[in-house]
Order: structure tokens, then sequence, then C-alpha cells
């Protein structure tokens, strides 16, 4: 009896987790471009002739191949308790830690312009302590285009992300029979920055603004097994959309015979969308009788989030870049992405 009971509790983590993939990908195109920014613009020369009297502007100028490509090391996690609320308890309590790699092609069309396209592949395996003593693995494939827009002070960036998630569910039964199924799914989400840096000396301060949405599709599947025991799912679908603002602080130093650049933002969020959902399930013996499980998490309060990462002059038109993010006092859990790789410009 308990195990039919419990056995909706690993309905809600799929889309959680597969919105965390895309989220993690698109956070970690986002943050790599604002790690590049000095990279991501042409130099400049004077314009001015001689014998001018005005004061001089400067015309930015192509050098080399516009092509570059990068390759990044991403690690996510994500946190999930369970929220209380009067009409009863939301979601599980979970962690989820995923490892994977990034890698793209970058094209700078104008001076002040780059376009660019990468792939990103994650997987994590996340076991359902307590009750439900179950696990869920994933493996997302995922691909994306962006854009990012550099001037001296305006800068934009946006990134597309879509992909396909491969998910095993695994639970026991009785007498040492095991439950399974292996549903597909999909992911796609847009980001966006944009902010407006003042000079201070050294240092570059000023707001920033950003935007992320996600849409997730778990597609409805029927578990194998004893079939007294086993699960059918309808199709799942859950979005976000999450908005903020804060500042950004940036600088450039002179480290190993070239330049480190580092920049830190932090930002007050909201989820507008918050996820809170509820999915059907059904005794495979008894299709008619739907099981309603409501999962999500209750996104009703501001959170912080600190963003951060720097790239170094490797040389040999080579560079690092380490760059990632968390989010902090979020209710119902936290997330964190950090990557780590190489540009090369050609």
């Amino acid at each position: 009896m308990a195990n039919q009971l419990n056995a909706p509790l690993t309905i809600g983590p799929q889309a959680d987790l597969g919105q965390a993939a895309g989220l993690a990908f698109s956070s970690t195109l986002i943050d790599f471009l604002s790690a590049e920014r000095r990279h991501n613009m042409a130099m400049s020369v004077p314009d001015d002739l001689p014998g001018r009297t005005a004061a001089p502007t400067t015309i930015p100028v192509q050098v080399g191949s516009p092509l570059s490509v990068f390759a990044l090391g991403t690690y996510a996690a994500l946190d999930r308790t369970t929220q209380n609320r009067a009409a009863g308890s939301i979601g599980n309590t979970y962690g989820a830690d995923f490892g994977g790699v990034t890698a793209g092609l970058m094209y700078q069309a104008t001076p002040n312009l780059v376009l660019g396209a990468a792939f990103n592949y994650l997987s994590t395996s996340v076991d359902l302590r307590g009750t439900t003593n179950a696990r869920i693995d994933l493996d997302s494939f995922q691909g994306a285009g962006f854009a990012s827009l550099s001037f001296p002070n305006f800068f934009a960036d946006a990134a597309f992300t879509y992909g396909g998630n491969d998910y095993r569910v695994d639970r026991p039964g009785v007498l040492n029979d095991r439950l399974s199924a292996a549903p597909g799914g999909d992911t796609f989400t847009a980001s966006a920055r944009v902010g407006y840096l003042f000079e201070f000396g050294t240092f570059k301060a000023g707001p920033v603004g950003e935007v992320a949405y996600a849409n997730v599709h778990v597609n409805a599947y029927r578990e194998s097994g004893d079939p007294l025991l086993t699960l059918g799912v309808r199709s799942q679908n859950l979005e976000g959309l999450t908005a903020g603002g804060g500042v950004q602080i940036r600088t450039a130093l002179p480290a190993f015979g070239g330049l480190l650049s580092p920049f830190l933002n932090l930002t007050a969020q909201h989820d507008f969308l918050d996820g809170v959902r509820t999915v059907g399930s059904f005794q495979t013996y008894a299709p008619a009788l739907l099981i309603r499980t409501q999962a999500g998490r209750v996104g009703d309060g501001v959170y912080g989030r600190v963003a951060g990462g720097f790239d170094v002059d490797l040389g040999n038109a080579l560079s690092g870049v380490v760059a990632g993010s968390t989010s902090f006092a979020r209710s119902g859990g936290d997330d964190h992405v950090v990557s780590a790789g190489l540009r090369y410009r050609f």
C-alpha cells in the first residue's frame, strides 16, 4: 500500500530536472559571454587627422580571423526542499549534481556583434530517498544560438537553447521486483542580460537586468514491472519565467603577461511563473481512476543571485575562462552552475 501511495512522488522531479538542465546551459552561455566581454569587441584606433582640432574619436578595426571556438567543462547543482503550505506540502526534498561539457563556435559579425552556436551535454542521477527510494537518471542533449552586442559602456547578450531529455525512472516493487520507465522530453529556454556600465578609474560599474524563460515537456509513459503496482503517467508541461535586476562591476588587470578581466553581478530576482502544476497518473490496472499530484515550487518572494567570472590571456590567441552563478535565499531550494575552459581565436 505504501508503495502505491508514494509512487506519484517520483513524477514531479522529472520536469524540474529537465528545466534545471536547460537553464544551466543558458546560464553557462550568458556568463561565458560576460566573462569574454573584452574579446567580443574589435580593437579601436583614433580617426583624427593631422591638424584637426576636434577631439579624436575611434574606429573599430578587426584584427585576424573573425572565427573562434571554445570548450567548457560544466557543473551544475540543484537543491530542492519540500514547501509546507496551509493546503499541504508541495514538492520533494532531493539534490541533483549535473556534469557535462559545452562547446561552440563564435563569429565576429561586426566590430561590436558576436554571433555563435553551441552544443551541450549534461547528465545526472538522483536518488529520491525516504518513502519512495526511487532513482531518476537524466541525459540531456542541447543546442543553442546566441548573440553578444558589446560597446565600451553598453552590452546586451541573448541565448536560445533547445534539446532533448532522456529519462530513466526506477523504483522498488515488492519481493526484489523493480518498476521502471524511460520517458523522453524536451526543453526550450530563452535568456538575456543587458547593462550599462559607468567608468570609475580602472573599474566599470552600472545597472544590469536579466530574464530567463524555460518550457519543459515530458512525454506520457507507463512503467514496466508488476502490473499490480505499475503507474501510467500523463504528459507533463512546466513553464518558468524569472526576471531581475542589480549591479555589475568589472575591471581589467595585468596578469601572466596579458590581461585578467573579472566581473561580478549581484541581482535580486523573482519567479513570475512558479511552476506549480498538477500531474495526472493512474494505476495501469485501473486507468479510469486518475491520481492528481501537485508538484513544483511556489515562487512567492524575491531572492538573490550572484554571478561572476573572468577570462585571462594565455598567449597564442588562447584565453582561459571561468564563470558561474548561484542563487541564494530562494524558497524551495537554490541552484548553482560553474564552467571552466578555453577559447581559441583563429
